[in-house]
């Protein structure tokens, strides 16, 4: 970024990109371009994810962007944007006029289905008992203190 910025709305004086996004300004601005393009890669679909990057695609408005200087992204087309050089706004462009994601999501198998449902019922599992054992371990300190 090598230029300072005041955001208009915060009047936060940021003076690189890495303090910029962690301004008051940019967080609320971010869950306004989340809450308003959706919880979803715009590049691949997914949707399945717990965090979405918002990716600018200028910088010249930082400070006073737009919706339509953004786009949510997944991490991992995030990191295809930028180490890749995609040409993101020429994909971006085919992809409302094909009302499709770029990357269409893969179907999953009923094997690759019931693998994931066991593999969340062996996390499960595998965190319940961590949790027995902690309070197990809990109640055996406090049995220690109250001896001593």
């Amino acid at each position: 970024m090598g230029r300072t910025v005041i955001c208009d709305d915060t009047k936060e004086v940021c003076f690189s990109y890495e303090e910029y996004l962690k301004s008051k300004h940019w967080q609320r601005f971010r869950l306004k371009a989340l809450k308003q393009h959706g919880k979803h890669c715009m590049l691949c679909g997914e949707d399945n994810i717990p965090f979405f990057h918002v990716h600018h695609l200028t910088y010249d408005n930082i400070g006073h962007e737009l919706m339509e200087d953004v786009v949510v992204l997944c991490p991992l087309c995030h990191s295809i944007v930028h180490i890749e050089g995609f040409d993101i706004k020429a994909a971006l462009k085919r992809s409302v006029r094909t009302a499709k994601p770029i990357r269409p999501k893969k179907k999953k198998t009923p094997e690759e289905i019931q693998k994931r449902k066991e593999y969340r019922e062996r996390e499960r599992v595998r965190i319940g008992n961590k949790k027995k054992k902690l309070k197990k371990q809990k109640n055996i300190a406090k049995k220690a203190v109250k001896v001593i």
